[in-house]
């Protein structure tokens, strides 16, 4: 018809009959256009793909065929969940019917590889930068060292996907750090809800100053003087926003060329903590240009003992 109405098209006619004539146009390709939408939402919205008519494709839905409808996962990431169940399933997988009435359930790989992308993204707790309030009032930004967790797509796409093809009701929780869900992630450090800038509690390290403070609730509740690494043996502190990480009493420091017991010690990363230092004999000022540490924080044995009392795994630490 359209082949004959573009020979008509070539011929002259009034202006009465041009008008007629796009009209008819404009009419036939409005017919084409709801067809298309017509079958995209009674066909491929339903989630059901087939080789049949789209009378029968609603007749699938219709009459409850829909495996979807059977099926429920619930990600659990911190204090959120993530439930996948009929709407958000049927979305991402591709349902056929076979010619003996059963129905097939598969993903859909990039409706899925596109679903995992946006779930990492609310699920990752990584930032490259933590701030927070100095002593005396200044906003630093630090580079983060030690926490903030990294989903791994690839095997989160690959679990999701079995996962779907089990068409069983599946609850994970990603964070509790047990064997299985570790591999959900390609980092983990630290505590996973441990992200956001202006902590309420921290310990604030100046290498300059060589002091340290210790807030609690946003109040300081210790300070003291301190000797940081040696920076001209090559032994400096690292600068940056860590965690606390383990602590310890009577714990044995050892390297190639020491091994040393001293009754407090708060570890970070990077084998790096704060401890008493016995053989030192004074602290602060420039101390540490001289006979600076191996890269920890040491400290005067009356104060070490209140910070070990008042630090806790994951407790955040600013070193610059």
């Amino acid at each position: 018809m359209i082949k004959k109405l573009k020979k008509l098209k070539a011929k002259k006619f009034t202006k009465k009959q041009k008008i007629f004539f796009e009209a008819c146009l404009c009419f036939i390709a409005a017919i084409f256009i709801c067809s298309g939408i017509l079958a995209i939402n009674y066909g491929l919205g339903a989630g059901i793909v087939q080789e049949s008519s789209s009378e029968e494709i609603s007749h699938v839905v219709a009459d409850g065929s829909d495996k979807t409808k059977n099926m429920k996962i619930t990600l659990v990431y911190g204090k959120n969940k993530e439930i996948l169940e009929k709407n958000k399933l049927s979305a991402l997988v591709i349902q056929k019917k076979g010619s003996d009435g059963d129905i097939s359930v598969t993903p859909n790989e990039k409706a899925l590889r596109n679903y995992v992308s946006r779930f990492a993204k609310k699920c990752n707790t990584f930032v490259d930068m933590m701030t927070f309030t100095t002593h005396s009032g200044e906003r630093m930004s630090l580079l983060n060292k030690s926490t903030g967790w990294i989903m791994d797509e690839d095997y989160a796409f690959q679990e999701l996907k079995r996962m779907i093809l089990a068409e069983k009701t599946v609850t994970l929780d990603l964070t509790n750090k047990s064997e299985e869900s570790n591999k959900w992630w390609i980092r983990i450090a630290g505590n996973y809800q441990l992200y956001k800038d202006d902590p309420a509690d921290y310990i604030e390290v100046s290498i300059e100053d060589q002091y340290m403070w210790v807030y609690v609730n946003h109040k300081r509740v210790l300070e003291s003087v301190v000797v940081t690494g040696n920076p001209n043996m090559g032994n400096d502190t690292p600068e940056g926003a860590f965690v606390v990480g383990n602590k310890k009493k009577n714990a044995t420091l050892y390297s190639e060329s020491y091994n040393t017991v001293v009754e407090y010690w708060i570890g970070l990363d990077h084998q790096i903590g704060f401890h008493d230092a016995s053989w030192q004999e004074e602290f602060g000022g420039d101390v540490y240009l001289t006979n600076g540490s191996h890269g920890c924080i040491n400290m005067p044995i009356n104060a070490v003992k209140k910070l070990y009392d008042i630090a806790y795994v994951n407790m955040p630490v600013f070193i610059y």
